[in-house]
């Protein structure tokens, strides 16, 4: 039996930044947080599809978000248990610049997709979509907008990963992130520009809308008070993650003998480990924020209802007076001449004896 060990050659130099303790406690805390995620988000986009009366399209895109960061949760989970097998071989995680793009092409695609779904997501608040009171079949949670979307974003994906140009021999690299293996730099900075922009775009549709619509309180405008509520904390994580990663390529780009374990420790934290936080909370905050969903929680879980809290809807505005109903001066003259004549005529006046 051949052992994987002979692949190696025995003088090549290899280094071991996996056995540091501060790497392994972000790996170890990355695969706790992934298994979790995974199963949430599995759960909530269950629990999604008896969330009623959102209607159909919102709910498969809805849907498609949590997929989407079950997703992320899968990748992450199956990077972090190679890693933790290769604990013991410290040149088995090296790997060079166009296998690392084969290998990080599904984590872009997730990132990409998900800013898009978000997009979508705020731009549906707009639209007069009939609510449904029924779950929906599982046969109709995709749709061919859905799968255009999908088509789209490996599209984009193969610009950023297939399409780099890879001129020389491939480049060595200790560690595989996403942002150190495309050669050319500004495609680097037009991904992370791409994805603070979807981010951002969502966030500014879906409360522009709601500023305009914040004196209707019929349920489509309390929907979109609870999906803003959800897109602004979850894009406030993507856009620190993001712009932290973009100083931190910046300064390897800048910098070219700079330490690059701080690099590497940097796009772990921000270009990783957040969007892990991100697929994690996400369905938190749709149970937390979103009252169909988190109906259909404790329907399903009543033990949930001792954690959340009590919500109502918001009484309706109160009807404005008219101007017909106010009396003119003729009319409260009138009235009160009335009233004197009605008082003299049932006045009583004490006999004289």
């Amino acid at each position: 039996m051949t052992d994987f060990r002979e692949f190696y050659r025995p003088g090549e130099n290899c280094t071991t930044p996996w056995v540091d303790v501060h790497m392994w406690l972000i790996h170890t805390s990355e695969l706790t947080i992934s298994v979790l995620g995974l199963a949430l988000n599995c759960i909530i986009s269950l629990l999604t599809h008896r969330a009623a009366p959102i209607p159909y399209a919102q709910r498969r895109q809805l849907c498609g978000l949590s997929l989407n960061y079950a997703l992320i949760g899968a990748i992450q989970l199956s990077r972090n248990i190679f890693l933790l097998f290769s604990l013991r071989e410290p040149c088995l995680p090296e790997t060079n610049t166009a296998t690392c793009k084969l290998q990080e092409f599904p984590l872009v695609f997730c990132y990409i997709h998900g800013g898009i779904l978000a997009c979508i997501i705020s731009t549906q608040m707009k639209k007069k979509y009939k609510e449904s009171k029924r779950p929906v079949p599982y046969t109709w949670m995709c749709s061919i907008w859905q799968t255009l979307t999908v088509c789209i974003c490996i599209a984009i994906t193969f610009v950023f990963t297939a399409f780099d140009n890879e001129s020389g021999p491939t480049r060595r690299m200790e560690q595989c992130s996403i942002l150190l293996a495309i050669r050319n730099y500004q495609m680097v900075f037009i991904l992370i520009t791409l994805l603070i922009l979807l981010h951002a775009i969502a966030v500014l549709y879906i409360v522009l809308y709601v500023s305009t619509h914040s004196t209707d309180c019929d349920k489509k405008t309390i929907l979109s008070f609870c999906v803003r509520d959800v897109i602004i904390v979850e894009t406030v994580g993507w856009h620190l993650g993001l712009l932290i990663s973009g100083f931190a390529v910046a300064y390897r780009t800048i910098w070219q003998d700079t330490c690059l374990e701080c690099v590497y420790l940097a796009l772990e934290l921000f270009f990783v480990f957040i969007p892990i936080l991100i697929s994690f909370a996400h369905p938190i905050l749709l149970i937390w924020f979103v009252f169909p969903i988190r109906d259909s929680a404790v329907r399903i879980f009543p033990w949930m209802a001792a954690i959340l809290p009590e919500y109502a809807l918001v009484p309706p505005p109160a009807p404005t007076q008219r101007k017909s109903a106010i009396p003119s001066r003729k009319t409260r003259r009138a009235s009160k001449k009335e009233q004197e004549k009605t008082t003299k005529f049932i006045e009583v006046k004490p006999v004289e004896v």
